[in-house]
């Protein structure tokens, strides 16, 4: 907290779960307003978790953590992040195993997620449609932030590496985002879609990140998660 404070980071986010004390009831806190409210953005697991020191493992099957969080209601277009930091490395090669690890559908044009490995490539999309490949992947753990600060790009990341990928902004979603999963796909904005298998120890949602504050998140994350010896 000290750390994103001296970046000018901590103003920038409206939900952060650092997936800490190992069960359910500690890891659903949003260390922003850690109330155990809806309204704070507290998580609310659903299906089958298993939760310990190192983070918050979905089964792939019919597990996800509603955040609460609209990004219509709470962000702006044009200005926004979402992050997962990942602790498990496989790769979804078709529609079946096609992992979300935190993401929103209002419809086929308006979405909010990530898919960091499916068939090698890693897929980043914030406030618009279905987009290609933004960049090879060859293994899905790390620190991934999908960011979108203008109209016409996102500049995305996976730990230090820079991401770009042109894509134009459609739209703020009126679903709330899950992590583990993502609520709703393109034909069904009230389902739930592409479950994850691989664990999770960090995720943000919040306003856009400049180049350099989203390397000093990675930065800031990357030492938390060696602090509690986790880090990948």
């Amino acid at each position: 907290v000290t750390g994103l404070k001296a970046d000018g980071i901590w103003s920038k986010m409206k939900a952060i779960y650092p997936m800490v004390g190992g069960t359910a009831s500690s890891h659903k806190y949003n260390l922003i307003d850690p109330q155990d409210t809806d309204g704070a953005f507290r998580l609310d697991f659903n299906g089958g978790w298993t939760h310990s020191a190192n983070g918050a493992l979905p089964n792939g099957s019919n597990a996800y953590a509603d955040t609460h969080f609209i990004e219509n209601n709470e962000l702006s277009i044009n200005d926004e992040h979402i992050s997962a930091y990942l602790r498990t490395n496989i790769n979804g090669v078709n529609v079946s195993t096609l992992y979300c690890d935190i993401g929103t559908f209002s419809s086929s044009t308006v979405t909010t997620n990530m898919f960091v490995r499916h068939g090698g490539k890693a897929y980043f999309r914030v406030q618009d449609s279905e987009a290609g490949p933004a960049a090879t992947s060859t293994d899905s753990r790390g620190f991934w932030v999908a960011n979108r600060v203008s109209s016409s790009e996102t500049r995305n990341r996976r730990n230090s590496t820079l991401i770009t990928q042109t894509r134009s902004s459609n739209g703020l979603s009126q679903q709330p985002f899950y992590i583990g999963a993502a609520r709703g796909n393109n034909s069904n904005p009230n389902t739930t879609s592409y479950y994850s298998k691989r664990e999770t120890a960090f995720n943000t949602i919040g306003e856009g990140l400049t180049d350099t504050e989203s390397s000093n998140l990675y930065t800031r994350v990357q030492a938390f998660q060696t602090s509690l010896s986790r880090n990948v």
